[in-house]
C-alpha cells in the first residue's frame, strides 16, 4: 500500500488545478483506497486529511465519520463482521476494486468523510476525498476567502 504524499501524482493533480494559494495535506491517504472504509477506526470520528488557505490561514480537515458494520461471508460461507478498517485488509480487501466486490446486502452501515472548519462541523459529506471532498473544500475556502471571514 502506497501512501499518498504532496508529491504524488493524485494531488499534484489538483494541487496544480487549485493553485499554490490552496495546499493540500493528504494526512492518511493511500493510493487506491478512496473509499472511507478504509478509514474507519471504529465508530467514531478519524482524522483523514486536510487543505488550507495560505491567503487568510483557513483549515478545513476532513474526518471518516460514522460506523461501518458488513457482514461478510467468506469462502467456508461464515459471516463474519468487520466493522475496522484493518480487518477489510485481513479478509483481503485492499483497495476500492476490491470492496465493489462485497454484495451490497451485506452493508448494515457504511461510514463517510466529513469536513470541519476549526471545531465547526460543516455537515459537507461526501464518499470520496480526492474528487469530491478536496474540491468541495476548496470552493467553501474560496467562498470564506471571497467574504473576508478567517477562523483565526
Amino acid at each position: 500500500m502506497e501512501s499518498l504524499t504532496p508529491d504524488s501524482e493524485e494531488i499534484q493533480k489538483l494541487q496544480k488545478e487549485f493553485g499554490d494559494d490552496i495546499t493540500i495535506d493528504p494526512g492518511v491517504l493511500v493510493k487506491d483506497q478512496s473509499d472511507p472504509a478504509f478509514y474507519c477506526a471504529g465508530y467514531g470520528h478519524s482524522y483523514v486529511a486536510s487543505i488550507t488557505d495560505q491567503t487568510n490561514g483557513n483549515i478545513i480537515t476532513i474526518y471518516c465519520d460514522g460506523e461501518m458494520r458488513i457482514n461478510y461471508e467468506d469462502k467456508n460461507g461464515d459471516i463474519n463482521r468487520i466493522t475496522h478498517c484493518g480487518r477489510l485488509l485481513d479478509y483481503g480487501f485492499h483497495n476500492d476494486e476490491d470492496l465493489k466486490k462485497i454484495n451490497q446486502e451485506y452493508w448494515i452501515m457504511n461510514p463517510w468523510f466529513d469536513m470541519y472548519l476549526g471545531d465547526e462541523w460543516i455537515d459537507n459529506v461526501h464518499f470520496d476525498v480526492l474528487k469530491e471532498g478536496f474540491p468541495m473544500a476548496r470552493d467553501i475556502l474560496l467562498r470564506l476567502r471571497e467574504n473576508d471571514e478567517s477562523t483565526n
